[in-house]
Parts: C-alpha cells; structure tokens; sequence
C-alpha cells in the first residue's frame, strides 16, 4: 500500500546567496528551491530535522511543503550534504503536475 507523503513546513527566504544560507542553516533550517514549469521559483527554508527524517525514511522522495497556508506537491530533485560533516546543504524540490 502507497505511503501518504511527508509534510514539510516552509517558509519563505528573502535573502539569498552564502551568507544567507549559512544563517538559516546556523539557525535549523535547510536553504531550497521549488520549481515547477510555467511556475515562479520559491526560495524556501525547510526545518533541518524533519528534511533528515523525510529523505532517510523515503525511497520514492515524495513530500508535501506546506507554504503559507496552501499544501503543493513535490518531487526531492537533489538534495546536497556536506561531505565531512554529512550535514544537509541544500534540497532542490520539483513541484509534481507542473
């Protein structure tokens, strides 16, 4: 039987670039990306914890983002872990139906 997908909580980055991301994973999150085609790019922080959980757990890679208020399905397209540390960097999600 199909497993429902995990729901992640998002939120919304304003700022960009090293400096930002080094911030927001300081403070618990995981810098990302969700992208769709004919859809604007949201550059988004997901809590580093459950983004662990998520991708540990599941082979197909399907996940909820809960983003203000509204639920959009998505693909894990890349996800980048640091190579010492084995720490999430960076996920890359693919909105599905898109």
């Amino acid at each position: 039987m199909a497993q429902a997908p995990k729901v992640l909580l998002a939120q919304v980055r304003n700022e960009f670039g090293k400096g930002a991301a080094r911030r927001s994973r300081r403070a618990g999150m995981v810098p990302g990306v969700l992208y769709g085609a004919g859809q604007e790019t949201l550059h988004i922080d997901l809590p580093e914890h459950e983004v662990f959980l998520t991708i540990r757990s599941t082979k197909a890679a399907q996940v909820e983002v809960e983003l203000e208020g509204k639920r959009i399905k998505a693909f894990v397209k890349d996800v980048q872990v640091h190579p010492v540390s084995r720490q999430i960097q960076h996920i890359d999600l693919q909105i599905l139906g898109a």
